[in-house]
């Protein structure tokens, strides 16, 4: 649920907050302030932080914003640790980072690490690179709304079985069903390839009746 414009105003000034104050305290402009008083914007990725400064009670409030979307990404970053068997300093060994404090950090939402301390974590937790912007880019999305699915890279195809490990009968079924599945993959692309050998066989031959 968004907060409206007139709740936002109404608490301002019942607070007896400048809009400026209030665009300090959310770490926005005034500017922006302005256009969500006046209806023309509603403060979804700030959300939380405003109705934490006006102190109002807004139902999902605290379920939108980049600060929500960090104290997500902690928790279920802990989860995944803990799904792991590692503690801590277990951890920031496997992770290759410089201190536990800093998994503490991140997992609390008490500081957010830079960019090549994140790469480092998505690759440790086995989550997709750069997953943490792109949620962090979405002002629309509702932290509670974000699972492992959404974090975790595509499941690798297991490697196929090498031809030496068939036996010669096993050996022909599997060549051919492995060109079967070339030829499927190739599709459309194939025919027209054919179709242009085709078309160019016409045409020499044309030129060949024309001498």
């Amino acid at each position: 649920m968004d907060i409206t414009s007139e709740q936002i105003k109404s608490a301002r000034e019942r607070r007896q907050m400048t809009q400026q104050e209030l665009a300090d305290e959310v770490g926005v402009s005034l500017r922006t302030v302005g256009s969500w008083e006046r209806g023309e914007s509603v403060p979804r990725n700030r959300m939380g932080a405003v109705a934490e400064a006006l102190g109002l009670e807004v139902p999902g409030a605290r379920d939108y914003g980049q600060e929500a979307i960090k104290r997500r990404l902690g928790i279920l970053g802990k989860e995944r640790r803990e799904q792991m068997g590692l503690g801590r300093i277990a951890f920031k060994d496997f992770a290759d980072l410089g201190s536990d404090s800093t998994v503490q950090q991140f997992e609390f939402g008490q500081r957010w690490p830079r960019p090549q301390t994140l790469r480092k974590l998505e690759t440790a937790l086995g989550w997709r690179y750069r997953v943490m912007d792109e949620l962090l880019e979405d002002p629309n999305r509702a932290a509670s709304s974000v699972t492992f699915a959404d974090l975790d890279k595509p499941a690798e195809q297991p490697a196929p079985r090498p031809l030496s490990a068939f036996s010669t009968a096993e050996l022909m079924r599997e060549v051919a069903s492995r060109m079967e599945a070339l030829q499927a993959g190739l599709g459309a692309s194939t025919e027209q390839h054919h179709y242009d050998l085709a078309a160019s066989d016409d045409h020499v031959e044309g030129e060949d009746d024309n001498d």
